[in-house]
């Protein structure tokens, strides 16, 4: 959400390592209004949509303090902790742990494999194994040539200073390697994207994690340019479903209903099958109590996705 106020200031199309640099090259230009005020502006949009629950990732302490009091937020805060050559990594980690040392609500959580370093790994798993972990994965289509020293992703942290060679990754199959990090030993684990995943991908993480659930951001994924190709493998995945946005940097917005149509308009996952994945399976997997859920009304459509996505505005039901 904290990225949101870079929408229509970023180049998209061309993947996401370009997307990352620009990012990294504009961040620190946006002030902590304007961050303020393009987030109040797309939860309140998201709201109006029937969207009440989120799972945010910033790596922005300010940010994740702000989201603590905001109305019309409700969810999980998830500080990313970035840096994959160890200065940068013991750096963010002291940020980390000065706010959880008066916000016990929020979650660390690695960016990737290639976005956070071994040291960052057990900084995680030491303070969040027992609850939830996010992690960015198969994110971009040569992800698995890192640990070899091979490919886009290695060059981008190379030429940008930020690489660093560890035993523990290098030549090491990226699931292996993340597995003996004690990555997967999570109670929650929720794994963001999936685009490149391939068939031994999957059985992997099917075998090791079944209890894991995997996060659709269709319309950030095609904008960005990280263009999936593995939908038929992931119809049949038994990994659970879940349907998430990112920022409105890459996505037009944060709302969930539009997310659900932009996927339901691929042919890819049944209507039905799409809105579970929006509510009661996000429900139980989030644990969100029944009682915290909101109804909202969206005046004269009939029960279907494409007449409820027509609706301009939902109203929110109160008792």
């Amino acid at each position: 959400m904290s990225l949101s106020a870079l929408k229509g200031k970023i180049r998209l199309g061309n993947g996401v390592l370009d997307f990352s640099k620009q990012i990294m090259e504009n961040r620190e230009k946006i002030k902590e209004k304007d961050m303020i005020k393009k987030a109040k502006e797309e939860i309140n949009y998201a709201f109006s949509r029937g969207t009440f629950f989120y799972n945010d990732i910033c790596n922005d302490s300010f940010f994740i303090d702000f989201l603590r009091n905001i109305k019309n937020f409700q969810g999980y805060r998830f500080f990313e902790i970035l840096g994959f050559n160890t200065k940068r990594a013991e750096e963010n980690i002291k940020i980390v742990e000065e706010v959880m040392g008066y916000d016990a609500k929020i979650f660390p959580t690695p960016h990737s494999y290639y976005g956070s370093s071994p040291q960052i790994m057990s900084f995680v798993r030491e303070f969040a194994r027992f609850t939830t972990m996010s992690i960015h994965l198969f994110e971009t289509i040569d992800e698995i040539e890192f640990a070899y020293e091979r490919g886009k992703t290695f060059e981008f942290l190379r030429t940008m200073g930020l690489y660093e060679k560890y035993t523990k990754i290098f030549n090491i199959y990226l699931l292996d390697y993340l597995n003996s990090m004690g990555m997967f030993s999570f109670k929650k684990l929720i794994l963001v994207h999936l685009v490149h995943a391939m068939k031994k991908d999957l059985e992997y993480l099917e075998k090791i994690i079944p209890h894991a659930a995997w996060v659709l951001c269709h319309r950030s994924n095609e904008n960005i340019g990280e263009i999936r190709k593995n939908w038929e493998l992931l119809q049949k995945t038994p990994i659970r479903l879940l349907l998430g946005t990112d920022s409105a940097a890459s996505s037009p917005d944060v709302s969930i209903l539009d997310e659900i149509y932009a996927v339901y308009k691929t042919g890819f996952f049944s209507e039905s099958m799409l809105f579970r994945a929006a509510t009661f399976s996000a429900y139980e997997y989030l644990e969100i109590p029944q009682s915290r859920v909101p109804f909202f009304i969206f005046p004269n459509a009939k029960p279907n996705i494409e007449s409820i996505a027509s609706i301009k505005k939902a109203y929110l039901l109160k008792g």
